[in-house]
């Protein structure tokens, strides 16, 4: 998903922002069974974390 994109890369904030407050399904997983704050996390993306 967009979200889970952005949350892997780097310097997304405002997209993620976006995404949430237009309602992007923050518990989506994707095919490996991961969520976009796993992949925050296995990405160290701190930003994306907060």
């Amino acid at each position: 998903t967009p979200l889970t994109l952005a949350a892997h890369l780097d310097n997304m904030v405002e997209i993620i922002v976006t995404l949430k407050n237009g309602g992007a399904h923050l518990d989506f997983r994707s095919r490996d069974g991961m969520t976009a704050l796993h992949k925050a996390a296995r990405a160290k993306n701190q930003i994306a974390l907060k």
